[in-house]
């Protein structure tokens, strides 16, 4: 029988959600013993550039939802990116100088350690993407 307490909830929740139903055969979660290495490292530093962007500080090591096979990679699980209080007070901008220190440890984020000083991302890539939105379109995601 369903829950009509849990049912109001959910009808009057945020209408933006983020889920996954399935990645594919093959993927697993993110351990601990992961690398970034060859083709993952571009897609490591893109999830890691979202992440950072838009607030989602809930890819750790107790919950990295984060899937793999191979050089693929799936993120999972995004409750915690667009939160209200990211809208309403900020903690500083993503492009602020240290801001991301923060994610430079495996307790905050599971790729900014294997990231940082990685001399064979290349940023160049990452930047392009980034720089095709324009004011009015950040304006509209804001």
């Amino acid at each position: 029988m369903p829950s009509v307490r849990l049912q109001n909830v959910l009808c009057n929740s945020s209408p933006l959600a983020f889920g996954s139903v399935a990645a594919g055969d093959g993927f697993k979660l993110w351990s601990a013993g992961d690398q970034i290495l060859g083709a993952r490292r571009q897609v490591a530093l893109g999830i890691f550039a979202f992440d950072a962007f838009t607030g989602n500080d809930d890819r750790r090591l107790e919950k990295p939802n984060l899937l793999v096979r191979g050089d693929e990679m799936r993120m999972i699980d995004h409750e915690l990116c667009f939160r209200l209080r990211m809208k309403i007070a900020p903690r500083v901008a993503p492009w602020q100088p240290a801001n991301l220190s923060r994610l430079a440890h495996a307790e905050q984020h599971i790729l900014g350690p294997l990231l940082k000083g990685d001399r064979f991302t290349d940023i160049d890539a990452l930047k392009a993407g980034w720089a095709g939105l324009s004011n009015d379109c950040l304006q509209d995601y804001r």
